[in-house]
């Protein structure tokens, strides 16, 4: 099974987005091997882990 990171950068290419749009959708998860760079990257790492805290306690 595919990580979800890389499906998306995958989509993302598919679809055209630029290669920095890519990267972004590649490291935006703990799980990634790819290592943020960016500002964008960064806040989009950040949400993400928000977004599974926040998903986890809503199960608690």
């Amino acid at each position: 099974m595919y990580q979800h990171a890389f499906l998306g950068a995958a989509k993302a290419v598919e679809m055209g987005f630029p290669p920095e749009v890519v990267k972004i959708i590649l490291c935006h998860t703990p799980q990634s091997n790819v290592k943020v760079n960016t500002v964008e990257g960064l806040l989009l790492h950040c949400a993400d882990i928000a977004s599974a805290h926040a998903a986890n306690k809503k199960y608690d």
